[in-house]
């Protein structure tokens, strides 16, 4: 019964579009069968990477950024562990050990509950979808069973979406500018790229700017990390 009434939403929600189903009316089932006031799927890349690649808004995009940028969060648990987490509440001493700056932010951000569910079985997760609300309180049964559903339906987006063509080359795209931002920080910093990659997230996180941002400031050389001196841990180029 979930399961049809998530997709009724969603099919509804494209024939209003006059669009082919995307991850923005599997977002419209969220927000209206859960009752959540945003959504954002991650997904894992071929490098085991987990990248925010949907979200409904500009808030839910900043702390599926966020995520991605610390390597904590919601999303992150639920793909290690294959089940759902659930958080009614983000003030809870719980959320704040789990995740310390991303409960912060996203607080900070306005929202008070967040529930994450896996995409895919166990040997085939791809992802995960996050639901936020701005107000505390958990999930009723009936709105668990909406949000299962909508995992589904977000799981089958996301692999019809992997199939195309553009899709896989602006996630491509993405990805790589990343990953030569990471080059380019261990060259200039003499460091592994594993550590480069985690000062790029670090510094995204401080400035509240998205990572791939930051990457394409790195490789336009208008943005330069200086050495972890503890004191300005970004510096300007000047005169390029």
């Amino acid at each position: 019964m979930s399961m049809e009434r998530v997709w009724a939403s969603v099919h509804r929600a494209a024939r209003d579009d006059r669009a082919r189903v995307s991850m923005r009316h599997v977002f419209h089932a969220c927000l209206t069968t859960i009752k959540v006031d945003g959504a954002g799927v991650m997904l894992v890349s071929t490098t085991g990477n987990k990248e925010p690649l949907f979200s409904s808004d500009a808030s839910s995009r900043r702390l599926e950024e966020l995520q991605y940028a610390l390597g904590e969060g919601p999303g992150h648990d639920a793909l290690r562990k294959g089940g759902p987490v659930l958080v009614p509440d983000l003030t809870s001493v719980t959320a704040a050990g789990r995740w310390p700056g991303y409960t912060s932010a996203a607080l900070e951000n306005g929202v008070r509950a967040v529930f994450a569910l896996p995409l895919g079985p166990d040997r085939a997760r791809i992802g995960a979808l996050d639901v936020y609300r701005k107000k505390a309180g958990a999930l009723s049964d009936r709105e668990f069973d909406n949000a299962l559903a909508c995992a589904d339906a977000a799981l089958a987006v996301a692999l019809a979406s992997l199939e195309s063509d553009e899709f896989e080359r602006g996630f491509t795209h993405n990805r790589a500018e990343v990953h030569q931002a990471a080059g380019m920080v261990s060259v200039q910093l003499g460091i592994g790229v594993d550590e480069a990659l985690t000062r790029l997230r670090a510094h995204a996180y401080a400035a509240d700017r998205p990572l791939l941002q930051v990457a394409r400031d790195v490789l336009a050389r208008t943005l330069r990390l200086g050495p972890a001196d503890g004191r300005d841990d970004l510096q300007r180029e000047e005169g390029r």
